[in-house]
């Protein structure tokens, strides 16, 4: 401390105000991540890809309503055969991030595949591939949201929530932009939008690591 003016009197010392932490302004709240990039579009897509495309464009190919029923009987398949394997890694071998990060990357592939070539074939083959990467989310998805509502009980409520919302939103906008823009459009507006949620959510487990090394040191 510095001596100034008369004797003792002390000189004031000036306090920096601590800055906020790198933590405390980049942690966004636990979940938002998995909900805004996993979990809403991944029930937009379902909605505007499964339930509303694909009647309309099989309906335009000349099928019936048998062959709608068999076309998307192809997504739920998936999630019979490639979901219990999807939660057996989860539990084991591969963290849910990861397979989440996976799933969610195979869904948007599948959508921009259906959109750069447009057929009957390719968009069946869509349909089942979109199935696989679905069905890879929801198994760790589901676990994350468990673990998370541990902390937070109200976070499980809400993707419950979620799950309506996005199916709803999904469908009232598939069928505005179908009948503006037609459905290649709106194919690819669902692509983009499965991709940057699966970036973003891919990018916010990758800083979280990083603020779990930075603490653990």
């Amino acid at each position: 401390m510095m001596m100034n003016g008369r004797a003792g009197d002390a000189k004031p010392t000036m306090r920096r105000n601590s800055a906020p932490s790198s933590k405390s302004m980049r942690a966004l709240p636990p979940g938002m991540p998995l909900l805004v990039g996993i979990s809403i579009p991944t029930n937009i897509a379902t909605a505007i890809f499964i339930w509303y495309l694909t009647p309309v464009i099989i309906v335009d190919a000349g099928g019936n309503v048998a062959d709608v029923a068999r076309v998307v009987m192809l997504y739920y398949l998936a999630a019979v055969f490639v979901g219990p394997l999807a939660g057996i890694l989860s539990d084991t071998r591969i963290s849910p991030p990861v397979l989440i990060t996976v799933g969610g990357g195979t869904a948007a592939a599948a959508l921009l595949l259906a959109y750069q070539l447009e057929s009957f074939w390719i968009h069946l083959f869509s349909v089942a591939v979109l199935g696989i990467g679905h069905a890879l989310i929801r198994a760790p998805q589901l676990k994350m949201v468990l673990n998370m509502s541990q902390a937070r009980p109200g976070l499980q409520r809400i993707f419950l929530v979620s799950d309506r919302v996005g199916a709803l939103i999904g469908l009232g906008a598939g069928a505005i932009l179908h009948a503006v823009a037609g459905s290649g459009a709106l194919i690819v507006a669902v692509g983009i939008l499965v991709s940057i949620g699966v970036v973003g959510f891919a990018l916010s487990q990758m800083a979280a690591l990083v603020r779990e090394k930075g603490g653990a040191r």
